[in-house]
């Protein structure tokens, strides 16, 4: 698989400044992490997921949400 099969795919994106997913193409996500890399900027999103489309990346987006509160219900202190 070379690159550009990617793009058209949709990413599932965790935010730990927000605490919450985002949900992008991959095509945009490669850009500006290439803006972020030239900026010598930091980071905030983390790739969780890939999805063939955006549906499909919102259901494993509510899916992941399900399982982190059970995560965080678990582990709470």
């Amino acid at each position: 698989m070379n690159l550009d099969d990617l793009m058209p795919l949709h990413v599932v994106l965790w935010s730990r400044s927000q605490q919450c997913f985002h949900i992008e193409l991959v095509s945009q996500m490669i850009v500006r992490n290439m803006q972020i890399c030239f900026e010598d900027r930091p980071i905030d999103y983390i790739t969780l997921a890939f999805a063939n489309s955006y549906e499909e990346a919102t259901d494993t987006a509510n899916t992941l949400k399900r399982k982190l509160a059970e995560y965080k219900e678990k582990h709470r202190k």
